[in-house]
């Protein structure tokens, strides 16, 4: 830069070179040299090779974690789908297709309990999921038939059969809560009313079971 033809392109003063000095000394960038983005950066990294170790490292550490993180979260959501749908299967298919054989009482009162613990478990992690409550609702109704219908095979259980229909109607009344125009959340509603009416005298709830 002192020795470049033009003057108005050389240092200013003998201060101007010297101060240039001090900068490359201490590693700055320095004015005989267009500071473009890429320059300014070396520079950096060079003067501070401890800090910006550490932060490479911080950074590097901080990738890892969220990279951890989403795959676990792909992981939870795979294994949460794949429990809804072994739900689904559990008690719509393998129920239906065992109902009417001799002797199933006992697979199928497994299957009503293991049923209804998959259900409450993704009623807990339900989080708003329209889509996901009118699922568990038909799920609970589901339960409710097997345990305690009247009017298909049931396990003879009329108690736990209405403990389902409520749950069905509680998640009915959520969905309409937020909106009131939800043809499935109607129906859900309807028929665990319905339902409930033909299993509550039973238990000895004949006024309850006419008002439903």
């Amino acid at each position: 830069k002192a020795l470049r033809k033009k003057p108005q392109d050389r240092y200013g003063s003998v201060a101007a070179l010297a101060e240039d000095i001090r900068r490359h000394l201490d590693g700055d960038p320095v004015l005989a040299r267009r500071n473009t983005t890429g320059y300014v950066l070396r520079k950096f990294v060079e003067k501070h090779k401890l800090g910006a170790g550490a932060s490479a490292l911080m950074l590097l550490a901080l990738a890892a974690g969220l990279a951890a993180t989403l795959w676990q979260a792909r992981i939870a959501a795979r294994r949460f789908e794949d429990v809804r749908r072994l739900a689904h299967v559990f008690l719509f298919d393998v129920h239906d297709a065992i109902q009417y054989l001799p002797g199933s009482a006992a697979a199928r009162s497994l299957i009503a309990k293991t049923g209804t613990e998959y259900l409450d478990g993704l009623a807990r992690e339900s989080h708003g999921d329209a889509r996901l409550e009118q699922e568990l609702a038909q799920g609970y109704l589901k339960i409710g038939d097997v345990e305690g219908n009247p009017y298909g095979a049931n396990l003879g259980d009329s108690a736990a059969s209405i403990a389902r229909y409520r749950q069905a109607l509680a998640i009915a009344d959520s969905l309409l809560a937020r909106d009131p125009a939800s043809v499935p959340a109607r129906q859900v509603a309807a028929k665990s009313h319905l339902d409930m009416a033909f299993v509550l005298p039973a238990v000895g709830k004949l006024p309850e079971a006419v008002l439903k």
